[in-house]
């Protein structure tokens, strides 16, 4: 059951709402298949039925996952995957080995969800990740009752998943599990194959059976308070999905249903969906939505399909095509992203310019693992609606038929959402526990079975060469477990530990914070090129701290240099690392002017891997810039304006390369492009702020000068600069009086700066 909890964990790393709840449930699944092993090698019994369609079709796609990561661009990526995502391979392989453990351990009696011994353990587990559900839901209710201790969300909840989506799929998969165990008898007889005489295993839990309404009872109301927790995600995927498959299980019910009264009720409930749906998208414009729920809102709101989610979609497509057979490798869409990046993403601001993920589970494993995985992905639900169709059609209880029928309907949601998210961890754990659901729940039905009932089994019996099998086993698993659980789980865990607190320790003291870096840092470990971006931000933010003592500074640079030159070393196709190693060189002149020459190096290397990306001709204008190279600067931000001319950053940036190069009047046209834009004048650097002051001197538009030196006095009345140039401007308009007044302000902080000042403006 201790797998159920990880959606539950939260622990301060950098990424805690993803990286610790995979590190537990692996951890968990190691000691469980440390077992298993032993287990399998003892008894034939316990070993896994390869002939079965679903477990054959899903063991298929594990190993195209496994092929095409030596196939792909980067296999390390591949194999450890990385601390935000936490779906490498390596975690794939976990919930596979989750998979086959639930199927081979708990089948064992002939699976069948009218009954039977494994059942009841089943439901134990159903039980079990129900009960999650619902302390993830109370959870996110606090957040939207702003209980202070808990972790503070936003519009859109996300418990302790970490994003709303997440929620709301996780949510939604308890919903169909919920009216799964509704409609499930709680206890029957065992099966006559067992042998027990009969009835024996009702009567075993007689106690159960009298409160069986009461078990029932909870198990609806766990679906209704999942059905209340999923709209508070506001995932339109998520909702549309559901939405779809409530339709079709009322479809569903018309045809298995036998009685008229239940048929017209279930018609009436359709018709009401339905209506419903007509009804909102009528008045979607109507004053009445915009004070409606934050999912409400969202629905009627939509009107196509995100654009940056159609973009990510195109250039999944496009690496599709240079790949087409075993694709770019697991893990490795960011790659794709790149290479085929959209420069329209800027226009959503910078926040939407890293894709990881197309937001298409099909279209990333199409680009990822080419033909061969996208047909193993398929084959897998193929397999599974197969057994499962081949199910209801035989069963004879309604019951069973309608309970089976959710079940499928809960596989054909979560592919559909899909369709516009990606598979996550906390969901993930469900999903595959439930594809083992379903694989009890349809065994039957395959005539393939390794399993039996009969009395008469006999167990395996061993020689000498196969107890030495075994001890040799043990041994290996007594040698190798504790290595694999700390290798794998606890270094990396303790690694993101003093990576964020390093991260927090910056903000006051470099130096405290370093070492926490330099401890994380010192082991090789997957998490570490993230942990390198976030030394890197660190850095560059103290640069602007005026608390920092410069020699910590350098210190600071020299080691952020060297680890992200690592990154680049190990992931030589990672865009992104070239960009943070480029910043930290650009940043790093004041301490060596080759550093810029080094930054040049970088960022041109960076746009042969993504050669519309502006972020990369921002970061290498500014390194030419800063080398006086004016003329190479302003066309390497003309560039970036000619990639998309919306963006209101480039015509900023080139405005500045111009007015750096005195040539004004295209520096101030490039400006007043990006202030109608909606970029402001004032700027939160006000050595920025004055230099665009200087710019409107400079072509006679003293006002516009004289007001940008205000906003600068507004919030910082002694600067000296903002004075001076004020006064300047004010002589220059003919109101020497009031220059006169700020030189006096002037002389009372820095009286050889006002002598100065009085002989510019007397001399004017």
């Amino acid at each position: 059951f201790i797998p159920f909890l990880s959606p539950e964990i939260y622990t301060r790393t950098l990424f805690p709402y993803i990286f610790p709840k995979i590190i537990a449930f692996q951890i968990i699944v190691e000691i469980i298949l440390a077992v298993w092993l032993f287990l399998i090698i003892e008894n034939k019994k316990y070993r896994p039925n390869f002939k079965n369609p679903l477990i054959l079709s899903l063991t298929i796609f594990i190993g195209v996952l496994f092929i095409t990561m030596f196939t792909g661009v980067d296999a390390s990526r591949s194999f450890w995957g990385t601390q935000e995502r936490m779906t490498g391979v390596l975690t794939m392989l976990h919930f596979y080995f989750w998979f086959l453990m639930l199927t081979s351990c708990f089948s064992a009696q002939g699976g069948s969800a009218s009954g039977g011994k494994d059942f009841r353990e089943w439901r134990k587990f159903i039980w079990a990740s129900l009960g999650c559900s619902f302390l993830v839901g109370l959870y996110a209710l606090g957040q939207k009752l702003g209980v202070e201790f808990l972790i503070r969300g936003g519009v859109r909840l996300s418990a302790t998943l970490g994003n709303p989506i997440y929620l709301s799929v996780y949510a939604m998969l308890h919903i169909f599990l919920a009216g799964f165990l509704a409609f499930t008898p709680l206890v029957v007889a065992a099966p006559r194959s067992s042998g027990l005489p009969p009835k024996a295993g009702a009567r075993s839990l007689t106690g159960l059976m009298e409160k069986k309404w009461l078990w029932r009872g909870i198990a609806i109301f766990l679906l209704v308070f999942n059905l209340i927790i999923m709209p508070l995600g506001a995932s339109r995927g998520v909702l549309a999905s559901f939405g779809i498959t409530s339709i079709l299980f009322l479809i569903f019910l018309l045809f298995v249903l036998s009685q008229k009264k239940f048929k017209i009720g279930v018609a009436f409930f359709l018709l009401l969906i339905i209506g419903s749906g007509i009804f909102i998208y009528i008045q979607r414009d109507a004053d009445w939505t915009k004070k409606a729920p934050v999912f409400l809102q969202r629905i009627v709101r939509t009107k196509e399909v995100d654009w940056t989610r159609t973009l990510a979609w195109q250039a999944a497509l496009e690496g599709f095509k240079e790949k087409p057979i075993v694709g770019w490798g697991w893990e490795n869409y960011n790659i794709v992203f790149n290479k085929y990046y959209n420069p329209r993403y800027l226009e959503g601001g910078f926040g939407e310019t890293w894709f990881d993920r197309s937001h298409n589970q099909v279209m990333d494993i199409l680009t990822l693992t080419g033909i061969l995985g996208i047909l193993a992905y398929f084959a897998v639900f193929i397999s599974l609606f197969w057994l499962l169709f081949r199910k209801i059609k035989k069963e004879a209880d309604l019951k069973i038929k309608v309970a089976v029928g959710i079940l499928g309907l809960m596989f054909l949601a979560y592919f559909t959402q899909n369709l516009f998210v990606f598979d996550t961890p906390a969901p993930l754990i469900v999903f595959y526990f439930s594809l083992g659901l379903a694989y009890f729940v349809t065994q039957r039905d395959t005539n393939i079975r390794m399993h039996t009932n009969d009395t008469n089994y006999k167990k395996h019996t061993h020689s000498g060469q196969s107890g030495g099998i075994r001890i040799f086993g043990l041994i290996l698993i007594i040698i190798f477990l504790p290595l694999a659980i700390y290798k794998f789980n606890f270094q990396p865990f303790f690694q993101s530990r003093n990576a964020y607190k390093g991260a927090i320790a910056s903000f006051y003291d470099l130096d405290v914070g370093l070492n926490f870096y330099k401890k994380s840092l010192e082991k090789p470990s997957f998490i570490n090129p993230e942990v390198r971006m976030q030394l890197v931000k660190s850095v560059i933010s103290a640069k602007g701290a005026r608390n920092t003592p410069l020699e910590t500074l350098r210190e600071g640079f020299e080691f952020a240099i060297s680890e992200m030159q690592k990154s680049v070393k190990e992931h030589p196709l990672d865009v992104r690392y070239y960009l943070f190693l480029g910043k930290l060189f650009s940043n790093a002149y004041i301490f060596d002017k080759n550093y810029l020459i080094e930054a040049e190096r970088v960022l041109e290397k960076a746009l042969e891997l993504s050669p519309k990306r502006q972020e990369i001709y921002f970061d290498l204008g500014l390194a030419r810039l800063l080398q006086e190279k004016y003329d190479e600067s302003i066309e390497t931000y003309k560039k970036a304006v000619s990639l998309d001319d919306k963006v209101i950053e480039s015509h900023w940036n080139l405005g500045i390369a111009y007015l750096s190069a005195k040539r004004y009047k295209e520096g101030l046209e490039e400006i007043n492009i990006a202030h109608q834009m909606g970029y402001s004048y004032y700027r939160p650097d006000p050595n920025i702020t004055l230099f665009i002051a200087q710019a409107f001197s400079e072509v006679g538009d003293y006002s516009r000068a004289i007001s940008l030196c205000d906003f600068i006095l507004n919030t910082n009345p002694d600067n000296i600069k903002a004075m001076a140039n004020k006064a300047v401007n004010l002589a220059k308009l003919g109101d020497k009086d009031e220059a006169l007044k700020l030189v006096e302000k002037i002389s009372e902080i820095d009286s050889e700066a006002a002598k100065e000042l009085k002989k510019t403006i007397d001399s004017l």
